[in-house]
């Protein structure tokens, strides 16, 4: 059965943007997007939801940008190409990128699917749609990375409405101060 991984950056207070929505204060730097690389390597299909695809849409025309870092420009070459799923009510298909395929049916039954056919690990972006996932029970691995900052308000990590438990498996300490936690979910 393939892997449903939820990774994303969290402050201390857990939120993965703040009041504006910005990223702003994530710590970007080249061992943490070397990692965010490896990981973008590893996975079959990423599955996002409108805010969160709408942010990663940087990523289609990164490659021109003449100030991008080369660890930058490697992401940008694995993303491009990669199979990307789209869940939104309110995006049409002119807001695809290559790679992308729009969905807007029933996303649980969808994942539940996805998950029984052969395949590499898969992940989903977007707080909204990560929550509607742990609630079905299909996240397999929650994977923050924690920012030591305090934001005071934004979208929280997580807004699921029923218990789900998971067992810290993997912890990795990066220099810009963030810290990685892989926590793989008990059936």
């Amino acid at each position: 059965m393939r892997q449903l991984i939820y990774t994303i950056a969290v402050s201390l207070d857990g939120y993965i943007n703040d009041r504006n929505g910005s990223l702003g204060w994530v710590p970007v730097d080249e061992e943490y997007h070397r990692f965010a690389n490896a990981q973008q390597a590893a996975t079959g299909l990423s599955i996002y939801g409108t805010r969160m695809w709408q942010t990663m849409r940087y990523w289609d025309t990164a490659a021109d940008d003449p100030h991008q870092p080369d660890y930058g420009l490697d992401f940008a070459r694995l993303w491009k190409p990669a199979a990307k799923l789209v869940a939104s009510r309110s995006l049409s298909d002119a807001d695809m990128a290559a790679g992308a395929q729009l969905f807007r049916g029933d996303i649980v039954e969808h994942v539940r699917s996805l998950k029984r056919q052969p395949g590499t690990q898969m992940s989903v972006s977007g707080a909204t749609l990560a929550s509607t996932l742990v609630d079905a029970g299909l996240v397999d691995e929650l994977q923050p990375f924690i920012v030591p900052a305090v934001l005071g308000g934004g979208t929280p990590f997580l807004s699921a409405a029923s218990a789900s438990k998971y067992r810290l498996a993997e912890t990795r300490r990066f220099a810009n101060g963030m810290t990685f936690l892989r926590c793989a979910r008990i059936a």
